[in-house]
């Protein structure tokens, strides 16, 4: 997940703003248990997709890029 600023003069992303600061409550430590079931969620829809050579992956509705950037 990432912490970096909105590109200058860019109109905010609600959606966005959600995943990135707000899904967790504020609270770091939640947020870093939220992370560590995220990823192994992430992992076994990675092994399930059984991705292979240089295929190529289309992440719809990609959120905060999970899937995408795991893959």
């Amino acid at each position: 997940m990432s912490d970096l600023p909105p590109e200058p003069g860019a109109t905010p992303d609600p959606w966005a703003e959600w995943l990135l600061t707000k899904r967790h409550g504020g609270d770091s430590g939640h947020r870093e248990v939220l992370r560590q079931a995220l990823e192994r969620i992430r992992d076994r829809v990675l092994d399930g997709a059984q991705l292979a050579g240089a295929g190529t992956l289309l992440d719809l509705g990609c959120g905060d890029g999970l899937i995408g950037l795991g893959a």
